[in-house]
């Protein structure tokens, strides 16, 4: 398998995620995200798929990741 061009489509999709219509802070999760990934050394692949679905998340919802609850838990209490 080339992987040539996985390296080509993360720099795209990079890319697209930077130019993407929402949020600097989805942005930046998303892209600590992706570093978490390189760190722990998973595949360009794999990478990324992840990249993808949580741009298409993140287009989805209007609220910012770090925001997000899930339903039913009750609230974090500092």
């Amino acid at each position: 398998m080339d992987v040539g061009i996985y390296k080509f489509s993360l720099q795209k999709m990079l890319e697209s995620l930077i130019f993407a219509p929402i949020s600097d802070t989805k942005k930046k999760l998303i892209l600590d995200f992706v570093d978490r990934c390189f760190t722990e050394r998973l595949g360009q692949h794999r990478i990324l798929k992840y990249i993808s679905g949580l741009k298409i998340i993140a287009l989805k919802i209007q609220v910012d990741f770090d925001k997000i609850e899930k339903k039913g838990d009750p609230p974090i209490i500092s």
